[in-house]
């Protein structure tokens, strides 16, 4: 923050500004009913070589240039207004940088807003991990389409089973049902596989070692279907069996071929 400024911030907006002085990733602005910044602080403006001096006296609408002045403009009308706004923009000085800015208001004597705050935030790395994880659901859902295998988890400790939403719709049942094992067994095991099925599972209990397993299952228009079941286990420090991951394959026509 600009020593000339320093005596313009309030207890709890010096204690906000300490607080982004040890956030790595976050630059703070403070700014006046102008829209003038008067205050720059954060670690992630120390992280760039920035200095307080390259952002107090602009208004907050010259961060960005031109090309989102409008939008920012409107977001610090907001938080003047009592507010919260938030906006992403690309960097100015690197246009291949995502920011996320986050308008809060500043309020003065009286409660009423004697400026505002950005909070920004680079979030480059955090929305690109989000795009490739949204990629790579897309295309196993794409290839268990294909395939016609559905996966599942089950948790051992609080006894639920939850489903892909591929094996939903081979099953015929809404996407995103959850489920006790026992539920799922009486739900679409059909009589002459439970007891084989059961001593499945209360091997599964105790025994982490991946299986394969050829069993009946019942769709909810009550066609009966033939599925390979893959599993295996995962074991907690102490090497007790907490949960297992699998793939349920209709191989009803391969079995009839």
């Amino acid at each position: 923050m600009a020593a000339e400024a320093a005596g313009r911030a309030s207890a709890g907006e010096s204690g906000f500004q300490l607080l982004a002085e040890h956030l790595p990733d976050l630059i703070l602005l403070a700014f006046d009913p102008e829209l003038v910044m008067w205050a720059a602080t954060g670690g992630a403006l120390r992280a760039r070589g920035w200095t307080p001096e390259r952002f107090v006296g602009l208004t907050v609408p010259e961060i960005v240039g031109s090309t989102r002045a409008e939008d920012i403009d409107a977001c610090c009308r907001t938080a003047l207004a009592g507010e919260i706004a938030q906006l992403d923009v690309d960097g100015h000085d690197d246009p291949s940088r995502l920011w996320s800015l986050h308008f809060v208001p500043l309020a003065g004597a009286g409660n009423a807003m004697s400026g505002g705050m950005v909070l920004c935030r680079d979030v480059t790395e955090q929305r690109r991990a989000e795009q490739l994880l949204e990629a790579s659901r897309r295309q196993l859902a794409e290839a268990q389409r294909i395939a016609q295998v559905g996966s599942w988890e089950w948790d051992l400790v609080i006894d639920e089973v939850t489903v892909s939403d591929e094996l939903c719709r081979i099953i015929g049942l809404p996407v995103g049902s959850r489920w006790s094992m026992k539920e799922g067994v009486a739900r679409v095991i059909p009589e002459a596989d439970v007891e084989g099925v059961e001593r499945l599972l209360d091997r599964m209990r105790t025994d982490p070692s991946p299986y394969a397993y050829e069993h009946g299952m019942v769709t909810s228009d009550g066609t009966m279907r033939t599925f390979l079941t893959r599993g295996e286990g995962v074991v907690d420090e102490h090497g007790r069996v907490v949960r297992f991951v699998g793939t349920d394959q209709d191989i009803t026509d391969r079995r009839r071929a």
